[in-house]
This record gives structure tokens, sequence and C-alpha cells, in this order.
């Protein structure tokens, strides 16, 4: 190919001279390298920001009334008679609670109720284990266990409220 060329192949065309591209590149990666340099440095002498206050303590719940929390749990009971799988969520929620507010102990609602059954012995776990059977199985609770777990819920958490139950701890 080079033999039909009638001068043969021509050196190519340089825009910048040769020389000067590998020190314009080692000038900005030089350049690159200080600024991160410096950016660190600089990070580093800030003063650590303030710890941020720590957060109110909640109040502490006060014990409802025997009469009211019988009242929430007919309430319950009203509201959730077609839906009965989330009244037992909902009666889980309440008996949590009304726990919380007669124990001195840790919140009971990051607690499962197998660490309520045990803190809780005698007929409060009995209560906590039945709920939590029928909030997590399969089939949705038939109407006679809805009915039975909400009356044992009544009885029990009513009597609490009333201070009969203090030794159920």
């Amino acid at each position: 190919m080079t033999e039909t060329l009638p001068h043969g192949l021509a050196d190519g065309l340089h825009v910048l001279e040769p020389s000067s591209i590998p020190w314009g590149w080692a000038l900005f990666l030089g350049l690159c390298a200080l600024a991160l340099w410096l950016w660190r440095r600089r990070r580093r002498q800030r003063p650590p920001a303030a710890p941020r206050p720590a957060p109110a303590p909640s109040p502490a719940p006060r014990p409802e009334p025997a009469g009211g929390i019988i009242a929430r749990i007919e309430a319950l009971r009203k509201q959730y008679r077609d839906d009965r799988r989330a009244g037992v969520h909902a009666l889980a929620s309440v008996t949590r609670s009304t726990l919380d507010t007669g124990s001195g102990a840790a919140p009971s609602k990051t607690l499962t109720a197998l660490e309520i059954s045990s803190r809780f012995s005698g007929p409060i776990g009995r209560l906590m284990m039945q709920i939590s059977e029928l909030q997590w199985r399969r089939l949705e609770p038939s109407e006679r266990e809805f009915e039975r777990v909400f009356d044992f819920a009544s009885s029990l958490l009513g009597a609490r409220a009333l201070g009969r139950g203090a030794n159920d701890r």
C-alpha cells in the first residue's frame, strides 16, 4: 500500500507537543492529591459536633381503673366481632399496655409472649400464651375462642386493676 503513495507515509500531526502531555497529567494528579490532603486535614481539625440531648423520658403510665379496662376490652370485642384476628391483635396491645402500667419492669411491647409468660407466671402468662396462639396460627380464631379469650382477659385484667391480682407476677 505504501508503494501506491507518491511520497510514502507522512508523520502524524501533533496538536500539542508530545513532551508536554505527561507533565500536564502529573501536574493535574498532584493538584488533586494536594486538594484531598488539605480537605482531610481541615476535616480533622474541626471540633466534634455537640452531642444531641437525650430525649426526655416518657411519663410513667397511670394505672387504669377496673371499669376503664373492662370497657376498653368490651369496645374491642364489639368493634372486631367480624375481624376476629385483628381483634386478638388489638387485645394483645391492650393487655401489654395494661401490664406496663402495673409493673415497674421493662416495657412488654418489646417482649415476646413467651417472655411475658415467663415473667408473669400464672393466669397472666396463660392469657398471653392464648392470645399469641390465636394471633399467629394459620386459621382465624373461631367465634367461641374469640369470646373465651376476651372473657378471660376482661375478668383477669379487671381483677388486676382492682388490686386483687397483685400477686400474679
